[in-house]
């Protein structure tokens, strides 16, 4: 976290990708914002708050799995 700064500013970075604890989660996110990310894709359980302007978009990890294991058991179901 860090570095975190100065590689985006070197790199020209506008994506950030957080997948830490919810609780960690804003910190994180107004660290990005405050660097110069202008997109965010938020794995943390949690929503950000963010100023006008910013991209968000929220995965939400454990349904995309329910779905995923859902899906996979009705295509076991009919291959029998």
């Amino acid at each position: 976290m860090e570095k975190m700064e100065s590689y985006i500013k070197r790199t020209g970075v506008k994506i950030g990708i957080i997948t830490v604890p919810a609780d960690q989660a804003q910190a994180v996110c107004d660290q990005m914002v405050e660097c110069g990310i202008l997109a965010i894709w938020n794995f943390a359980f949690t929503l950000l708050n963010v100023p006008q302007g910013i991209l968000v978009k929220n995965e939400n990890l454990p349904s995309s799995l329910a779905v995923l294991s859902q899906q996979l058991a009705k295509k076991l179901k009919n291959t029998k």
